[in-house]
């Protein structure tokens, strides 16, 4: 324990260092690109990520809780079986990804590296999940960092030193070979479990069932969660595009900075607290672990946004790529809408530690009606303009309807307002 404090740092630390690699990509995007390539991978970006969702339908949701706890062989077991949840759910959604390339919705010429890019980006994001509920979460957070982190700073030397290299290929095999070497480590780390008993027991189909049906209530909420962050990359492609989705995919890299920064520096710092009040049944403790992380997020969310309101300006101007300062308004509804999801966090985690999943299902289903819907309406007429006020109120609607919910929920849930 006399460490703790250095891994704690440590894993904030790596974290911060994956979410500056992800700003410093989009950067050189921008600098070494087309703004219609900087949008085809944000297009890419975002199929893998529903592509990851479908392939694991949150069936960790399931194994991270019966790990814990569990004997080595049946540890065994419980990954084997998800492992082969995960291959027949990857041949049973391989043809459906294929038609987006077979119908030329994306090029054609990247269908080979997404299939590659999926398979070692779930393996790789499972075995993480799975560190964390075997209580390594610091080997969990540097396999996070290898698959998304590390790749991206080898990467970007490559492209400065050697302009021949700045090829849009290059990007995926690099990004696929950091997934790669994540997943390796991953499974050395898991090599002294007994493996060899996975082969003397059977599947378990039926336990394999079971799981999916406990994952079942996550799945609407984890895909509009989703949503929030990725759908409009869809309409503004055809509705505008490649090149506006460029654009788009800039500023939303831009402004999602703050709901990374918050959630993995302000909140989920606070969280374990929250938890354990509410099952200590104190629930005067609970409400002042819920104002400390109101009143930390509030006050991270103002200054960080008044930072970036008087910087974006002169740092888009810096980029010297007139097309993307033409478009500097949809940042600002970004932000907002920014913002809004990272306050929207307090009520969030509040309802999760109530265990109200029903209601957080409901709050997640109505932020995306809106989305959908916003999008649908605006971004035929308003372009760029459209898909930011569309994310902004989805955001903002995400925001009210939880604090709503988590006031009816509980009884003064905030004394400090109500005072």
């Amino acid at each position: 324990m006399r460490f703790s404090w250095f891994y704690n740092l440590s894993a904030i630390a790596i974290r911060g260092l994956t979410l500056a690699a992800k700003f410093l990509l989009v950067i050189c995007l921008v600098q070494y690109f087309q703004p219609s390539e900087l949008g085809l991978y944000g297009v890419m970006a975002a199929i893998v990520a529903y592509a990851l969702f479908f392939l694991g339908l949150e069936f960790y949701n399931y194994t991270s809780r019966t790990l814990v706890g569990a004997s080595e062989i049946e540890q065994v077991l419980i990954i084997r079986d998800q492992f082969i949840l995960y291959a027949l759910t990857f041949v049973l959604s391989a043809p459906a990804f294929y038609i987006l390339f077979y119908l030329h919705l994306v090029p054609y010429s990247l269908c080979f590296w997404f299939f590659i890019l999926i398979i070692f980006e779930h393996a790789s994001n499972e075995l993480m999940r799975i560190l964390i509920a075997l209580s390594r979460p610091y080997l969990a957070n540097f396999i996070y960092f290898l698959r998304q982190g590390l790749w991206i700073y080898i990467l970007l030397p490559v492209f400065y030193f050697f302009p021949a290299s700045r090829y849009f290929n290059l990007i995926f095999i690099v990004w696929i070979t950091g997934a790669a070497f994540s997943i390796f480590i991953g499974f050395t780390a898991l090599y002294n479990l007994p493996w060899k008993s996975m082969w003397i027991h059977p599947v378990r189909w039926k336990t394999m069932w079971q799981g999916l049906k406990v994952s079942r209530p996550f799945l609407v909420t984890a895909f509009s969660a989703l949503s929030l962050l990725y759908i409009e990359r869809f309409f503004v492609s055809y509705y505008c595009g490649m090149e506006a989705v460029g654009i788009y995919t800039f500023y939303a890299g831009l402004s999602v900075t703050l709901h990374n920064l918050v959630n993995t520096g302000v909140s989920k710092m606070r969280l374990a607290q929250l938890l354990a009040a509410w099952k200590q049944n104190d629930r005067q403790l609970f409400h002042s672990e819920a104002m400390h992380m109101l009143k930390y997020t509030t006050a991270f969310v103002l200054v960080f946004s008044a930072l970036s309101i008087a910087l974006v300006y002169p740092f888009v101007n810096l980029i010297n790529k007139s097309v993307y300062l033409a478009n500097l308004p949809i940042f600002y509804f970004l932000l907002f809408g920014a913002a809004c999801r990272s306050v929207a966090d307090v009520p969030l985690y509040t309802l999760y530690a109530q265990h109200s999943d029903r209601l957080i299902l409901l709050i997640n289903l109505a932020s995306f009606f809106i989305m959908v819907v916003g999008n649908a309406v605006l971004v035929p007429n308003y372009g760029l303009v459209g898909a930011a006020l569309s994310s902004a109120g989805a955001s903002l609607v995400l925001l009210g309807y939880a604090f709503v919910v988590m006031v009816q929920r509980t009884i003064r849930p905030f004394p400090l307002l109500q005072s």
